[in-house]
């Protein structure tokens, strides 16, 4: 990556940054909270998704890492979506709120340490340089190969964000729920390639009836947004939470 390329980038890791941390202390208009925060998630994203081009010996994604869509995955991606959308109103309309919560919440966190450890390692190695591996890395029947090495910069992120996954877990706090959801975006769009235009095509056509349908069609994808207590969602105050309030919020789904 040039000189240039990397001002833009860390240019657009400050604006997000800066808009997610003034959240805290003022209402900046939804509109333009939401314009900036997303379209600087999706730069990012696309920036380190460079990446998935370079080979691993000359420092690219480990192929174990990488997913690439094929024709197949695209056409049954909404279908897969629609049917875990619909799973989650059925629990939520059927099942104790609280205790699917509980469980989505477990799971989050635990998803939410590995995420914010990918996407601060690579920041945290600029000032730890240490490339020395600690753990494992070995195959296991029925799983595969499990990769645990670590580098002395992981494991600085993995224990920060134990501690970050466990205090949002205790406490559900919107600003930490936005940097998970901040996290599994980049972590999403840095992964996933989709292989070909027409993929790409297939999968926004499928994507869009799949929205049209689920949002306007039914109150399934809006009753699931707002019972959900996961970070599946990036959250816009209109209000301050205060001790007399909890606040206001508009929100942006992930599409997860």
């Amino acid at each position: 990556m040039s000189s240039s390329q990397n001002i833009y980038l860390t240019t657009a890791y400050v604006i997000l940054f800066s808009f997610w941390l003034l959240s805290y202390y003022i209402v900046i208009p939804v509109p333009l909270n939401l314009i900036v925060q997303s379209s600087s998630i999706v730069y990012i994203g696309s920036h380190r998704s460079i990446n998935l081009l370079v080979s691993e010996s000359d420092g690219g994604v480990a192929s174990t890492d990488k997913e690439m869509l094929s024709i197949n995955d695209a056409y049954k991606f909404p279908l897969i979506g629609s049917a875990a959308l619909f799973s989650l109103y059925i629990a939520f309309k059927y099942c104790d709120k609280d205790t699917v919560n509980l469980i989505i919440s477990l799971y989050f966190s635990l998803v939410g340490i590995f995420a914010l450890t990918s996407s601060f390692s690579k920041f945290v190695s600029q000032f730890i340089t240490s490339k020395k591996q600690y753990g494992f890395k070995r195959s296991f029947p029925w799983i595969g190969e499990v990769d645990l090495l670590v580098t002395p910069a992981e494991i600085i992120c993995l224990i920060l964000s134990t501690i970050f996954s466990y205090i949002y877990f205790k406490t559900k706090h919107y600003m930490m729920n936005n940097i998970f959801g901040i996290c599994f975006c980049i972590q999403s769009i840095e992964r996933i390639s989709i292989g070909s235009y027409k993929i790409g095509v297939i999968l926004l056509i499928g994507l869009f009836f799949y929205d049209i349908f689920w949002v306007f069609g039914t109150d399934v994808m809006v009753t699931v947004a707002k019972s959900f207590d996961g970070p599946i969602k990036l959250l816009f105050p209109r209000e301050l939470p205060s001790l007399e309030s909890k606040g206001s919020f508009s929100l942006l789904g992930l599409g997860q």
